[in-house]
């Protein structure tokens, strides 16, 4: 019986570590990397190095459950370059699904080139905003509020001119 309980233990522990190793694995160069899946017609998105943030993008950070700056105002045709700095994972996900990071340990970066006016609202699908709102209940009305957790959403401000990235 022991014998069994051991060998249990040992075939979780080493499927743990495969999907751990899986999760965060390891970029060519050594800078770990992020792959997102966009959509067709959808804004490009792609796999960065924090070696390859190209020239003009506009950096957000992650750290402390918050995407910095936030909002961020950009022209048409920059890049928006998110890097985690956090101790937990975290997403970069648009609120429509349209694109996203998959999870983003510490060090990960993500990047999206905004080629379309209008206001991009995300989030972190592991730490997703809370919702507030009223409920009608039997004695009036109260305040519902849910959810709980960190609430990371962040926006995206893109614009048709010359100073927006100033």
């Amino acid at each position: 019986m022991l014998h069994r309980i051991r060998l249990e233990l040992t075939v979780l522990a080493a499927v743990a570590i495969s999907i751990t190793a899986l999760v965060f694995a390891i970029s060519d160069d050594g800078a770990r990397a992020v792959v997102a899946d966009p959509g067709a017609g959808q804004d490009s998105t792609q796999i960065v190095s924090s070696e390859g943030i190209p020239n003009g993008a506009r950096e957000v950070e992650i750290i402390e459950f918050k995407y910095d700056p936030d909002p961020v105002r950009v022209a048409v045709g920059t890049t928006v370059v998110w890097s985690n700095s956090d101790l937990a994972a975290h997403t970069v996900t648009a609120d429509d699904g349209s694109w996203g990071s998959k999870y983003m340990a510490q060090g990960d970066v993500f990047q999206v080139t905004f080629d379309e006016p209008g206001v991009y609202v995300y989030y972190c699908e592991l730490h997703p905003p809370r919702q507030a709102g009223i409920a009608g209940a039997s004695g009036g009305d109260k305040l519902v509020v849910g959810g709980g957790g960190h609430g990371m959403q962040g926006r995206i401000i893109v614009e048709e001119c010359d100073l927006c990235n100033k």
